[in-house]
């Protein structure tokens, strides 16, 4: 899990809303206090790039800009414990239930892992929501999200890295 603290992804995005479906560039930057996730609209071939959809997330709050337009959304504080998933250490308490049980209880979630203690998925108690996630020799090549049995969208990895001091501060927005 110390691993994961400090990281970006960088893919595709494919998001279901009822008949249409919107594919776009995406990149998840997270380290220790926060995350952002950001959708590019790529323009005509791709050549100039725009966030289209940014959200930004730490301890305290969650902003988001959609077209450039900036909202605060504190209330998906209360939804969603961004805390826990931004500041999660393992503890040996932590390690010993995953050990057991393959899985670790937080507030408002339940992280399940395999036998070689990757994430396999996220379930978000209390609001029929999961995140899963589908590794590919060896790396994990996609992430499925679902709300009431029905998949709502994934993101297709082109790239990870891995670094310690990934800012999340440095992106256009």
């Amino acid at each position: 899990m110390l691993r994961w603290q400090n990281f970006k992804i960088d893919g595709i995005a494919e998001i279901n809303y009822k008949s249409l479906r919107f594919r776009k560039d995406i990149q998840i930057l997270k380290n220790t206090g926060s995350l952002r996730i950001t959708l590019f609209d790529s323009g005509i071939f791709g050549l100039i790039p725009s966030p289209y959809f940014n959200l930004y997330a730490d301890s305290s709050q969650v902003t988001i800009k959609f077209m450039g337009k900036k909202s605060d959304y504190s209330f998906l504080n209360k939804k969603i414990d961004f805390s826990s998933f931004l500041s999660l250490r393992l503890s040996k308490k932590n390690i010993e239930e995953i050990i057991n049980s393959g899985k670790l209880s937080l507030k408002k979630s339940t992280i399940f892992f395999n036998r070689k203690m990757r994430i396999t998925r996220i379930k978000l108690d209390g609001y029929n929501a999961e995140v899963d996630f589908i590794y590919s020799s060896q790396k994990l090549n996609s992430i499925k999200f679902r709300k009431d049995n029905k998949n709502v969208g994934n993101i297709r990895i082109d790239r990870i890295t891995i670094k310690k001091n990934i800012t999340t501060e440095n992106i256009v927005s």
